[in-house]
């Protein structure tokens, strides 16, 4: 769609500013689909939906009603074409503002829309090897094992099996474990020292995203262990909303570790294969109960597999630095 006057200016915080005229040509297209919707759902005694008389149409909808449906009706086909021919990586919702509307003539617009920033990392592999090079001391005890073993001594599901044999397993485990817990800490010791020295402007909105991530994250768990929100609510004496407003640094961390992982990940054109997305994918799926499972969004899985994947080749990336 050709847009007249076309300028595109970048905004603090990540945001760009797009303003243009759409034609009027164009925009009496969507002034007569505009003209038609109102025309098919407004009752008109003696008239079959949309064999109205246009003077009558108009008496009842208002113009100016239809106008501005017109409007909507031409940024919804225009903005997502300037997006994909400016190659603007907007993000979230624009907030959009008609500068001149009147039929017969061009449609003047201003959109504002988050756009994902620009990161400068500094030598990232450098970065990362100062932090998956640190040792970390991995010790089982006695004490964890006996503990371990006596909470085994009482579980109705004990092991059929000698208490020395039952013990090394127990040992073993605990080691597994603490290596697991120990690579997790180099990772994202890691990825925290790029994060201290990346140049990021964070947009609003993939903040208050994350924000809303965390809250579902903690509904999730909350309500695995057999509590009611409100409930749990009342217990800490907070509102919901008092309780979000406290995780602004918290989202604000996430939101630059997912940027910094994305950067590496395009930089050195990582991505899952299709056959191991296919299968983390499957594996998700049968996680949930077999009545849920038509109900499930595959594409929304389907995305968050794919980033879970990825970011994890980043890590191992990481680790052979």
């Amino acid at each position: 769609m050709p847009i007249s006057n076309l300028e595109i200016k970048k905004l603090p915080k990540s945001q760009m500013e797009i303003t243009g005229e759409i034609p009027a040509d164009i925009f009496e297209q969507s002034y007569l689909e505009a003209f038609a919707e109102f025309s098919k759902k407004i009752e008109i005694p003696g008239f079959r939906p949309g064999h109205a008389p246009e003077r009558t149409v108009l008496e009842r909808a208002g113009e100016h009603a239809i106008v501005e449906r017109a409007a909507q009706i031409a940024l919804e086909k225009a903005y997502p074409e300037i997006i994909k021919e400016s190659k603007i990586d907007a993000i979230g919702h624009p907030q959009i503002a008609i500068t001149k509307i009147a039929r017969g003539n061009p449609l003047g617009f201003k959109a504002t829309t988050a756009v994902l920033p620009e990161i400068s990392l500094s030598d990232w592999r450098a970065l990362a090897k100062i932090k998956m090079s640190e040792k970390i001391e991995i010790f089982v005890s006695d004490k964890e094992v006996e503990e371990a073993f006596g909470y085994m001594q009482k579980s109705k599901n004990r092991p059929q099996i000698a208490d020395e044999e039952l013990k090394n397993s127990i040992r073993q485990n605990l080691q597994l474990d603490k290596e697991m817990r120990a690579k997790e800490a180099r990772r994202m010791a890691a990825l925290d020292e790029v994060a201290k020295k990346a140049s990021i402007e964070i947009p609003d909105i993939l903040i208050e995203g994350e924000k809303n991530k965390m809250l579902a994250e903690l509904k999730s768990s909350i309500s695995q262990f057999g509590l009611k929100w409100a409930d749990y609510l009342s217990h800490i004496k907070k509102t919901e909303e008092e309780l979000v407003a406290g995780w602004n640094n918290d989202a604000e961390k996430r939101s630059r570790y997912g940027l910094i992982l994305r950067q590496i990940a395009n930089q050195e054109k990582i991505e899952p294969a299709p056959a191991e997305l296919d299968e983390y994918v499957s594996q998700i799926i049968l996680r949930e109960p077999e009545n849920e499972r038509s109900k499930i969004d595959k594409g929304r899985v389907q995305d968050y597999a794919y980033g879970i994947l990825r970011n994890e080749k980043v890590f191992q990336l990481f680790e052979q630095s």
